[in-house]
């Protein structure tokens, strides 16, 4: 499993991938930093 993260202002978005069969298995995280 990879989590992929990355930051857009104050939000940080995510996705999960599962590596053996290439595919999303989570998508559209997001999180708030306050």
């Amino acid at each position: 499993l990879r989590t992929e993260i990355w930051r857009e202002g104050s939000r940080v978005q995510f996705r999960a991938r599962v590596l053996e069969r290439d595919r999303v298995v989570l998508s559209h995280g997001v999180a708030q930093i306050d």
